[in-house]
Formats: structure tokens, C-alpha cells, sequence
């Protein structure tokens, strides 16, 4: 990731990353205020992996196995932070935080 004030490269650790649950953070070189802005696909994916967690626990449930749909959550869960964490660190924007 790329500061836009000081323009120095910067990696988006996990400590960095569960630290920003809002994609907000500070620069670790320069302390300017930022925001992560998310592109299209950023969206899309959420919307997919959200559908895709609803239709597993829908149809675990309609079997009568509510606690097995809600365990398939959890790995679906996982899936999706290792996902997010990528995606935003790959394609997040950062802009200063206004």
C-alpha cells in the first residue's frame, strides 16, 4: 500500500489489518489519518460471499440441521477474511482520511 501524503510503500499486516475494522488507519511512516476505498470488485465479492454464506445456512437448515448450518458459517468465515484481507491489501486505495 502506498501512502498518498508521503508516497512511501507500506504492507497491510494482519495486526494492521484487525486493528482497521473500517479501513481506517493511520501511516506507520508519516502518521497521516487514511481510509482504505474499496473498487467495484471489492463489492461484488462481498455480495457473492454473502449469498454464497446465506445459501449454505438456508439450505442446511430447510434439512433440519440448523447446527450444521451454522458451523458451515464458520469456514465460510475464515474464507472470507483470508479473501478480504488480500483484496485489500491487492486493490484497496488509500485516500487521506478528511
Amino acid at each position: 500500500m502506498t501512502c498518498p501524503k508521503c508516497q512511501q510503500d507500506f504492507d497491510l499486516t494482519w495486526t494492521r489489518y484487525l486493528r482497521a475494522p473500517t479501513g481506517k488507519m493511520q501511516c506507520p511512516l508519516c502518521a497521516a489519518s487514511l481510509r482504505i476505498r474499496h473498487q467495484w470488485m471489492y463489492w461484488t465479492f462481498l455480495a457473492g460471499l454473502f449469498a454464497i454464506a446465506l445459501t449454505v445456512a438456508l439450505t442446511l437448515t430447510a434439512l433440519d440441521n440448523l447446527a450444521l448450518g451454522l458451523l458451515a458459517l464458520v469456514p465460510i468465515f475464515v474464507v472470507g477474511l483470508l479473501l478480504d484481507r488480500y483484496m485489500e491489501s491487492r486493490f484497496g486505495m488509500l485516500v487521506l482520511n478528511q
